[in-house]
């Protein structure tokens, strides 16, 4: 807008000239935003899926494995009264083993 048009306006009108743009501005950027978060083909929304499930299933594992070496050094070195370290070691194994199959 030219500087003669902005002072014919009364201060009413600029207001609601602004209130409209700024809603048209909201919009365009909610369509924007929207249009780049979605996968637009079948072939994107597979792939992000795909990833998003092999994370998971990642994750899942990392930790059922933490929890197995925590639990594995909680009953070997504080309820078995050993040290903890030494249930990771693999002659402790060799061990246990041995003893399972009555070589010891």
């Amino acid at each position: 807008m030219t500087n003669e048009t902005m002072s014919d306006k009364t201060p009413q009108d600029l207001s609601q000239m602004k209130r409209t743009s700024r809603r048209r501005m909201k919009q365009e950027q909610k369509k924007s935003k929207s249009e780049s978060k979605h996968p637009q083909t079948t072939k994107e929304i597979l792939l992000s899926r795909l990833l998003a499930t092999t994370i998971k299933v990642l994750i899942f594992f990392a930790v059922i494995f933490f929890v197995i070496i925590a639990g594995l050094m909680i009953g070997y070195g504080i309820i078995g009264d050993g040290n903890p370290v030494d249930a990771l070691n693999w002659s402790t194994w060799q061990h246990m083993l041995d003893i399972i199959n009555g070589k010891e």
